[in-house]
């Protein structure tokens, strides 16, 4: 049942809780009976007898907020209350109470107003706590009001206490709390003048010193300073309970106000002997960070209290809870049913669609009439047809899953029976040909077949021609500012030529065809005549139209190299 709430402060407690144990305290709120000597915590009720007697009537009579659509509280103490059966969120309200007055006049710090709605569980159990206004007396010190108001000092008025609820019956921790709003500070002394501070806000100041400060989201706030020296300091205020106010200077003098409750209490105010004293500050609110539709918290005159509502939501009943869909052959589909769903709560219905489960889902065809949200008292129409995949028994349950609470389920049922055979009638005639259709993709080509005959030699072609190069090397001079410059240049001449290219030569002369180091034909000068030499190279490579050089050389030197382009 005890869950973590996330906390979220809004600007604390402490307290004895619901005991299951001998020898634990009764309640929430610490009386002065409770065990072991603590002092009253947040929740201070006053007299032990009374405190006791009032969580008592609490306990032992829970059912009176069971069932409840909205129920509030205001007499200052606890409550138990049971989450009623089928309820999954509450809205909640808490107002905390007002510090008490200087001797019954001046003016008071407010407390403050806070709302969330929370998720919850059916019979879970939540403590309800209303808060104090705080106590006046013009003699003796003032008592904080129930719920973790401070005490003040004679002529000075007691903090306020806070109002909340939390999550089961044990004393309250920051986890546990579900939402609290502050409680005001006490007012300084009349007699100096003294003010206070509301829910969340700092108290009055002194004539000499520094104010008092709300608690926060973690800690309980500062006690107010007296810098004149002639009073006390006021009393931090801690988780739940706000600090007392300051004791004045001596007979006559002004006391400090106590700071108000809240989830972290607010400090009280110092106390002196001048015109001014300080007031209480007022105490935290809070709210878990799970809460939503939210507001507040705000200060109010409006006296404390909780209220609580189980909001009424969407509400939706089935015409039929069963179907029985009968006997089907398999490979057909049967008839349709229906059922009709209608929204007998307060808001619209969102049907997000039909879940199949069960043992045969996929045996039923379901017709979903309800895609609109559907009004409060409006109806909508699903639709079942049986459409079995095999034969025998079948069944299915069918959830229809909407935004209420409540789950609706429809069993459905139904036979397979063995698919109908008619007779075989006769034969038809046989239909006309069909056009004929488009050519197929060509196939993958065939083997290569066995290499053929060489055939003859062809007439021998015309002769190739030939591109000579002739480069030589020139010097040429330029001036450049007043500077002349001479720069060795090569310039080139080509002539194409064809049949004999006559090139000096000898009876030891090589020739060699070369491109980029590699030979493509060598040769020799061949005699052919009185005084007639002729190059006769051999290929080595194919030649392809391009540049080449040609080399003649003889043994030890080179004779001749040119460049030439074969077309």
């Amino acid at each position: 049942m005890f869950r973590s709430h996330a906390r979220r402060s809004l600007g604390g407690r402490g307290r004895c809780g619901f005991g299951r144990k001998q020898g634990r305290a009764i309640g929430r709120w610490r009386s002065a009976t409770c065990p072991r000597g603590r002092r009253i915590g947040r929740r201070g009720i006053g007299p032990g007898v009374v405190g006791v007697l009032a969580v008592l009537a609490a306990v032992v009579a829970p059912s009176a907020a069971q069932g409840a659509t909205t129920q509030t509280f205001t007499a200052p103490g606890t409550s138990v209350y049971v989450v009623p059966t089928g309820v999954t969120q509450l809205s909640i309200t808490a107002v905390g109470a007002a510090g008490g007055l200087a001797c019954g006049q001046g003016t008071a710090g407010r407390g403050a107003s806070v709302t969330g709605t929370f998720a919850v569980t059916a019979g879970e159990l939540l403590t309800v706590s209303v808060g104090g206004v705080g106590g006046t007396t013009c003699v003796t010190t003032s008592p904080g009001g129930i719920g973790g108001g401070g005490s003040a000092a004679a002529f000075a008025g007691g903090g306020g206490g806070a109002s909340g609820v939390s999550l089961g019956t044990d004393a309250p921790t920051p986890a546990s709390e579900l939402i609290v709003a502050g409680g005001g500070g006490g007012e300084g002394s009349v007699a100096a003048l003294g003010g206070s501070g509301d829910a969340g806000t700092p108290g009055s100041l002194p004539a000499l010193g520094t104010a008092a400060q709300p608690g926060s989201a973690t800690a309980g706030g500062t006690g107010g300073v007296d810098l004149s020296g002639a009073g006390d300091n006021g009393g931090n205020g801690s988780f739940g309970t706000g600090g007392t106010g300051g004791n004045p200077a001596g007979p006559g003098a002004g006391g400090g106000g106590g700071g108000g409750g809240g989830y972290y209490g607010g400090g009280g105010g110092a106390g002196g002997n001048s015109a001014i004293v300080g007031g209480g500050a007022g105490g935290s609110s809070f709210l878990a960070l799970d809460a939503s539709a939210t507001s507040g918290p705000t200060v109010t005159s409006d006296p404390a209290s909780v209220t609580i509502s189980d909001p009424p939501g969407p509400g939706v009943s089935l015409s039929a809870s069963t179907l029985a869909l009968g006997s089907e052959p398999m490979g057909s589909v049967g008839p349709e049913q229906t059922v009709t769903l209608t929204n007998q709560g307060s808001s619209p219905v969102d049907i997000a669609g039909v879940q199949p489960g069960g043992t045969d889902p996929g045996d039923y065809l379901v017709a979903d009439g309800c895609v609109a949200p559907v009004q409060p008292g409006n109806s909508c129409t699903l639709g079942v047809r049986f459409a079995p995949g095999a034969q025998g028994p079948s069944s299915a349950t069918l959830t229809i899953v909407s935004n209420s609470p409540s789950t609706l389920t429809l069993d459905v049922s139904g036979t397979g029976t063995a698919p109908a055979v008619g007779a075989t009638g006769p034969a038809g005639p046989a239909g006309p040909a069909g056009p004929a259709g488009s050519a197929g993709p060509a196939g993958p080509p065939g083997p290569a077949g066995p290499t053929g005959a060489t055939g003859p030699a062809g007439q021998q072609g015309p002769a190739g021609r030939i591109e000579l190069v002739s480069c030589d090397t020139v010097t040429q001079t330029t001036t450049k500012n007043g500077r002349k410059h001479t720069t060795n240049v090569q310039k080139c001449s080509t002539r194409l030529v064809s049949g004999t290219v006559k090139f000096t030569a000898t009876g030891q002369t090589q020739a060699r065809i070369a491109r980029a180091h590699v030979t493509y034909a060598v040769g020799t000068a061949v005699r052919t005549g009185h005084n007639r030499l002729q190059l006769l190279l051999t290929p080595e490579r194919k030649l392809r139209p391009g540049r080449y050089s040609l080399t003649l050389t003889k043994p030890g030197r080179i004779l001749e190299r040119k460049t030439i382009r074969i077309a």
